[in-house]
């Protein structure tokens, strides 16, 4: 009788404090990837002006538009530009990648061109974020404790007449960042942020360029069941009129953010209570 109670001790202990450690990872849960861009160039009586277009997807998206006025009228005005963004969820992480670029060229002194790129994780009407949540492994319960991790880098540059901006896709002036059980992505904006940074505008020659400090790190903790919101979006545009001749101008933004998620180890305490079991 004892030698079987003591077996019943020893397999409880080994169930509850056999593993310092337990698997999470993401699953894709709600959202995705907006791109749109747009291009016009007018002159000498003719425009050519064929975006934009947008395209929707919840893993890659592209969207690129040319517009062009060619020396038979009178100016030469060029718009280019392209906007793509891929997201990335796999076992342990998660990535998210944006690129925005918009360039176009004058010659002469008549005519314009504009042009247009961006790529967000908001589709209007429809979601505010690009969602994950944090799921549990065979055998682990929802509520139990991880540590998400995050890393973020983004350089961009502009030229006189271009602007770009890194922001939170859902406006240029929002910031960008990562929401905690953030609400409804349908209907309602970001709210519980863990990390959050104020957009960024680029203008005029300006330029913003983090690599090489390797960018910002940090983490924060969540539960498995737990719901993260990426909220991100990068934003570029061109403005050449004729009387910017013999011109070419550029601006673009590219911005990565990264996550992992790491269980949270077993506090000593525990350990000492299941020795004193055994």
């Amino acid at each position: 009788m004892k030698k079987s109670c003591l077996v019943g001790v020893v397999a409880m202990a080994a169930v509850g404090f056999g593993s310092a450690t337990h698997a999470a990872y993401f699953q894709y849960l709600n959202g995705g990837l907006h791109s749109q861009s747009g291009a016009t160039a007018s002159g000498g009586g003719t425009t050519n002006a064929p975006g934009p277009k947008a395209d929707w997807g919840t893993d890659f998206v592209i969207s690129d538009q040319h517009a062009y006025v060619g020396p038979e009228t009178a100016p030469t005005v060029t718009s280019n530009n392209d906007a793509h963004g891929s997201a990335m969820i796999f076992e342990t992480n998660a990535t998210l990648d944006m690129h925005a670029a918009v360039s176009g060229m004058s010659t002469l002194d008549d005519g314009n061109a504009s042009g247009y790129s961006g790529v967000s994780t908001v589709k209007p009407g429809e979601t505010t974020g690009l969602l994950l949540q944090i799921m549990p492994e065979a055998g682990e319960a929802v509520g139990t404790p991880v540590t998400v991790h995050w890393s973020w880098d983004a350089n961009g540059y502009s030229l006189p007449s271009t602007t770009t901006y890194l922001n939170g896709g859902y406006g240029y002036e929002t910031p960008f960042g990562i929401t905690l059980n953030g609400g409804n992505p349908a209907s309602e904006p970001p709210v519980n942020w863990v990390w959050q940074h104020a957009a960024i505008m680029l203008t005029e020659g300006n330029t913003f360029d983090n690599t090489n400090t390797g960018g910002e790190t940090g983490s924060f903790d969540a539960l498995v069941g737990d719901i993260i919101g990426l909220h991100m979006g990068v934003n570029s545009f061109v403005n050449l009129s004729g009387n910017n001749g013999d011109s070419e101008v550029a601006a673009n933004f590219f911005s990565a953010l990264d996550l992992s998620v790491s269980s949270v180890p077993l506090p000593a305490t525990v350990w000492l209570f299941g020795s004193a079991m055994l």
